[in-house]
């Protein structure tokens, strides 16, 4: 059931990753053949930051590689230019570094949707909606795309600003923040999901991804408050709707009341995933993780649970890394 279905998120390793491309074009300097090569590399979904990323825009190419005209050895010597290839999880919005020899610079693409097929653009995209930049921040993404790149870091900056006092406020993705005194009632509202991740300056649980264990050090200050993550059902099933539009067979949700079950014409009612939309949202407010990428998370851990295949059976491609 999982051919032909582009998988985003690696959940067979021991923390889930997130794939991205590294475009690499060269010349040869014996015979001054063109060469490109594209590879497929991961990088830990929940550590994903913007600092990783403009150290990933700037690492060697590493390109081994052999010409493929007069069969010289290719290096990182002979490249011309470089393009590292970031998009959501949910595929909808990228992020484009390129690397020239005459000009490094990211290209924010806010109505860009993913497509591992799509050329590699050497002279930057001709999209209106394009934000140019030297280095990606929050702050920046924020107001490109309508949300973080990792919610952690705008929950960690929160938390350092914010004086300690009860506190309500959006951080974008889905995803709100609320402090509240320690030990009180938390009321959830229908059609929302509720996690405490620090309870009296304490976390509540090991959180996944580098940053939130950053945050360890900065509750002591908030020891007479809880901190709660709220995300919305609605959010998370608008992601999930999205994904399923992309697949390449027919297919549809039904509701069973809190439970979208993706009914897949032709298939077996066995290989019909079921999505848990409180469970999702859960997943999202405890992680710290944007209401969008839970659910692709979650897609992406149905279709490789049915399909039981390796990486290159789910899309992968065939140079698969860890990133950093």
């Amino acid at each position: 059931m999982g051919s032909g279905v582009a998988l985003r998120i690696n959940t067979w390793a021991a923390e889930p990753m997130v794939s991205y491309e590294r475009d690499v074009r060269a010349e040869c300097s014996l015979c001054g053949h063109e060469y490109t090569q594209r590879r497929w590399l991961e990088t830990p979904l929940h550590s994903i930051s913007c600092s990783l990323l403009n150290r990933l825009a700037l690492a060697d190419p590493g390109l081994e590689a052999e010409c493929e005209q007069c069969g010289e050895d290719l290096t990182d010597e002979e490249v011309t230019a470089a393009i590292l290839r970031w998009a959501f999880p949910s595929g909808e919005g990228v992020c484009e570094h390129l690397r020239l020899r005459e000009r490094s610079y990211w290209q924010l693409l806010p109505l860009e949707k993913y497509d591992p097929q799509a050329l590699p653009a050497w002279s930057g995209r001709d999209d209106l909606s394009a934000v140019e930049c030297e280095r990606i921040d929050e702050a920046t993404v924020l107001r490109c795309f309508g949300r973080p790149l990792n919610p952690k870091a705008v929950v960690l900056h929160s938390v350092r600003a914010h004086p300690a006092e009860p506190a309500a406020f959006s951080i974008g993705g889905g995803l709100s923040l609320h402090l509240t005194p320690a030990g009180s009632e938390f009321d959830v509202r229908d059609g929302e999901s509720a996690r405490r991740i620090a309870a009296a300056g304490e976390l509540t649980a090991k959180q996944p991804g580098s940053q939130l264990g950053w945050l360890r050090r900065d509750l002591a200050p908030l020891s007479d408050f809880d901190i709660w993550v709220v995300v919305s059902h609605v959010d998370v099933e608008d992601a999930l709707q999205i994904v399923a539009a992309e697949l390449p067979f027919e297919a549809a949700f039904e509701a069973e009341g809190t439970t979208r079950v993706l009914r897949i014409v032709g298939a077996a009612a066995s290989d019909e995933p079921r999505f848990d939309l409180d469970g999702i949202a859960g997943e999202a407010a405890s992680t710290v993780l944007c209401a969008a990428d839970a659910a692709r998370l979650e897609f992406d851990r149905a279709f490789q649970l049915l399909s039981h295949g390796t990486h290159e059976d789910e899309g992968y491609g065939g140079d698969v890394e860890v990133g950093e």
